[in-house]
C-alpha cells in the first residue's frame, strides 16, 4: 500500500477517533459538572464562586485536555506503534506524556486565571511551584493519555484491517485468485481451485 493511502487511511480513521474523543469529553463535562453541582445542592458546600467556580473548574480541564489531544495522532505518525517495536517507542511516548500533561495544566490554569475574575473575587491560585498539584494532575493525565492513546491506535487498527479487506476483494474479483495470509506469509489461491472452505477459530481451512 502506498503511503499515501496510508496517511489518507490514518486520516479517516483518527477522524472517527475525534468524534468518539470529543462525545467522551463532552459527556465527562456534563456528568463531571452536574455531580458537583449536587454535591453542593446536597452538603451545603460553601466555595469562592459557588457552582460557578465548579464548572470553570471541570470546563477548564476537560477543554486543555481536548486541545492536547492532538499531540496523539502527531505522535503516531512519527512514531508507530507496532508489536516488533512498542518496547523502542517507550522513551518517545513518555516524552508525548510529559508534553501533554505540561500543556494541559498550563492551558487549565490559563484558562481559570482568565474567568477567574468574572465570577469571584480575589485571584485564582493552582500553585505552579509546589509539588502536589503537580502530582494530582499529572496521576490524571496519565490514565487520560493511556485511554486516548488506545482509543487513535484501536481505530486506526480497524480502519487498516478493513482497507485490506476490501483490496482482497478487490484483488479477488479483478484476478480470480484469493490472497490468504500463512505464518505471515501471503498466499495467492486461484478461486477455481477452492474445492471447500470451512471455520476453524479465527482461521480457515482452505
Amino acid at each position: 500500500m502506498k503511503r499515501a493511502s496510508v496517511t489518507s487511511l490514518e486520516r479517516r480513521a483518527d477522524l472517527s477517533s475525534w468524534v468518539i474523543v470529543v462525545t467522551f469529553t463532552a459527556l465527562s463535562l456534563l456528568i463531571e459538572g452536574t455531580s458537583e453541582q449536587m454535591n453542593i445542592a446536597r452538603y451545603g458546600l460553601s466555595e469562592p464562586g459557588g457552582v460557578a467556580a465548579q464548572w470553570l473548574y471541570e470546563m477548564s480541564s476537560h477543554v486543555a485536555l481536548l486541545l492536547m489531544t492532538i499531540i496523539v495522532p502527531i505522535w503516531l505518525d512519527r512514531f508507530p506503534i507496532a508489536l516488533s517495536t512498542w518496547r523502542r517507542r517507550i522513551p518517545h511516548y513518555v516524552v508525548a506524556f510529559l508534553i501533554f500533561s505540561v500543556g494541559h495544566i498550563f492551558i487549565m490554569v490559563a484558562i481559570r486565571q482568565t474567568a477567574w475574575p468574572l465570577i469571584a473575587a480575589g485571584q485564582y491560585e493552582f500553585g505552579l511551584l509546589r509539588f502536589e498539584p503537580w502530582a494530582y494532575e499529572m496521576r490524571k493525565d496519565f490514565m487520560s493519555f493511556l485511554s486516548l492513546l488506545g482509543i487513535f491506535i484501536t481505530s486506526r487498527h480497524i480502519f487498516s484491517l478493513d482497507e485490506e479487506r476490501r483490496a482482497a476483494r478487490d484483488d479477488a474479483q479483478a484476478t480470480g485468485q484469493l490472497t490468504l495470509k500463512a505464518g505471515g506469509r501471503q498466499i495467492l489461491v486461484p478461486a477455481d481451485q477452492v474445492v471447500s472452505a470451512s471455520a476453524a477459530g479465527n482461521y480457515v481451512e482452505i
